[in-house]
């Protein structure tokens, strides 16, 4: 029973570090199109200061 019980709790340690990676993986790319819009706001920003 205690053998049953460890590999449970592994199982779910184990998919709870893949959950983990996963989110680590998705705050990445959204940082990254975070820095890409910055960029993007900032070469607008410029465009509408040379216009005006």
């Amino acid at each position: 029973m205690q053998q049953t019980m460890c590999i449970d709790g592994e199982k779910y340690i184990k998919r709870a570090i893949a959950q983990i990676e996963t989110i680590n993986e998705t705050v990445k790319q959204s940082a990254n199109i975070i820095q890409q819009l910055g960029e993007r706001s900032q070469e607008i920003s410029h465009i509408l200061n040379i216009i005006t």
